[in-house]
């Protein structure tokens, strides 16, 4: 069996498709995620992928986020994908919704197709300090 290429693995703040045209717009991409404290609970983000030389039938696709420092699982989900033809390019747009990070660190996302590992990418979760407010000196315009 040929292995399956992933051509897009990409983290967005929006993903949607034109209905006139098909088109995908994918607006906000992003390798990190920063917060002022933890847990941090992102609100909502979407993993939009395009997938090619997939075997003819029906597929289980994973998608498993996971902490590389210590391996705690943030996230583990399956779905079901098919494909006509290896030549066809499968498009999958996740939506995720109030996810739970518990600590600073790297999130590797792997995604599978049939418990194959086909891809990872590495989501940087980071804590920063708040914004120190600088007042702003006098002015002696007068309007």
């Amino acid at each position: 069996m040929q292995t399956p290429i992933v051509i897009a693995f990409l983290l967005a703040d929006k993903v949607f498709r034109e209905m006139e045209t098909g088109k995908v717009h994918i607006a906000g991409t992003f390798n990190q995620l920063a917060t002022l404290q933890f847990p941090m609970v992102h609100p909502q983000f979407f993993v939009y992928l395009a997938i090619t030389e997939l075997p003819t039938g029906s597929k289980t696709m994973g998608m498993t986020f996971q902490y590389i420092e210590t391996g705690e699982k943030v996230l583990d989900i399956k779905q079901n994908i098919s494909s006509r033809s290896p030549l066809d390019v499968i498009e999958v747009n996740m939506c995720f919704n109030t996810v739970k990070f518990s600590r600073e660190g790297n999130v590797e996302l792997t995604l599978s197709i049939d418990d194959q590992n086909l891809m990872t990418r590495v989501l940087r979760i980071r804590k920063i300090d708040p914004p120190k407010f600088t007042p702003m000196p006098p002015s002696d315009q007068k309007f």
